[in-house]
């Protein structure tokens, strides 16, 4: 591990305190702080340059997790919850590439119900199953809670998306038009509808040129499978699709990571978005097995993090009517980023009494 010097101690200490003034004092920032060098020895930390973040890499892990943003607050809700020594079952889960993300969501969701109600971490049920979270509403129906995250960067579909567009990215950015666009306060995004081949970038790579930046802010269907676009620099990502490759100005400053900085993007193509809103059904699966034998007067709810939602919602709405979701009435999507709860209309009593006073958040 690279050992924090005292100097890059005191850099993270003070970012976080900035970060999350009025939020959380000194002594509980300090506390996550040393939690975190102690539990994560085995990793090396990496403060970056020119970003407002600093980092967590391991060997061949695919998302790296911010220490400012993302493990100090879970980090702070896991010692108000357990206290001043973490279980060793946390703590490994924490130090398990393939788990981390998922437990510092599970962690979010307890900060979220923290205070307001009575929760029980890794609760086990009568045929042997564990969900994540179960909270107790002082007489009306538990609720046991699944937590489930969609992992993208660990996907066949999500390398196949970064192996075809990087050559791509490489021809557009290389062009005049991204800095041109951006000198105007635009933005250049590109859309797929299938796999873009050597012909196809070869072509654009020669033309490319020639489009006008008039053109471009109408919008330019380059051939039969690309399509070029010039859009504000602050519009938002395009949420569908949901997977992009994006090119973002750092400077020696903080930067901040964000759509309005953005040169290029370039999105993913309908089979591919095909195979990612598989992928969430499949979580969804996972998750209402895991709760099918929740106690008798007892109810579920499951928890998801998922790029892109908007067909998702639709396939959901269509399921939880159906018998198999009687007792899992409550599905959370994202719920600390464009949440979205999507629940069953007889549960709307029970609804009100598990997020009242939190959705405003």
């Amino acid at each position: 591990m690279n050992d924090l010097s005292m100097r890059e101690y005191q850099l993270l200490f003070e970012k976080a305190q900035i970060h999350f003034k009025h939020k959380l004092n000194d002594v509980q920032i300090r506390q996550a702080l040393d939690s975190f060098i102690s539990i994560f020895s085995g990793f090396e930390i990496v403060l970056t340059a020119g970003f407002s973040h600093v980092i967590v890499k391991q060997h061949k892990m695919q998302a790296p997790i911010d220490i400012i943003t993302e493990m100090i607050p879970a980090l702070v809700t896991a010692h108000m919850y357990f206290g001043d020594s973490l279980p060793k079952e946390l703590i490994r889960k924490l130090t398990n590439k393939t788990q981390i993300s998922d437990t510092i969501f599970e962690l979010n969701c307890i900060s979220f119900f923290q205070g307001s109600h009575k929760i029980v971490y890794e609760p086990k049920l009568r045929d042997g199953k564990v969900p994540d979270l179960m909270i107790s509403l002082h007489g009306e129906s538990d609720v046991y809670i699944e937590c489930k995250s969609q992992h993208i960067s660990e996907t066949e579909y999500h390398r196949i998306f970064n192996k075809f567009t990087s050559d791509l990215f490489a021809v557009i950015k290389e062009s005049s038009l991204p800095k041109v666009a951006f000198d105007k306060g635009l933005r250049m995004e590109v859309y797929l509808s299938k796999t873009p081949n050597k012909k196809e970038i070869a072509e654009l790579e020669k033309r490319i040129e020639s489009i006008s930046m008039v053109d471009l802010k109408s919008g330019v269907q380059f051939n039969d499978n690309i399509k070029l676009i010039a859009k504000p620099k602050e519009e938002a990502y395009d949420q569908e699709p949901s997977m992009h490759i994006a090119e973002i100005t750092v400077t020696d400053r903080p930067t901040k990571l964000h759509h309005e900085n953005a040169h290029l993007v370039i999105y993913s193509w309908p089979s591919l978005d095909a195979k990612r809103r598989r992928s969430q059904r499949e979580l969804l699966k996972k998750a209402r097995k895991k709760l099918m034998n929740v106690p008798n007067n007892s109810i579920g709810m499951i928890c998801m993090q998922l790029y892109g939602v908007k067909n998702f919602i639709k396939y959901l709405k269509s399921l939880l009517s159906q018998d198999e979701f009687s007792n899992i009435p409550f599905v959370w999507l994202n719920p600390f980023h464009e949440s979205r709860l999507v629940f069953r209309n007889d549960n709307f009593e029970l609804m009100n009494i598990l997020f009242k006073g939190l959705i405003s958040r």
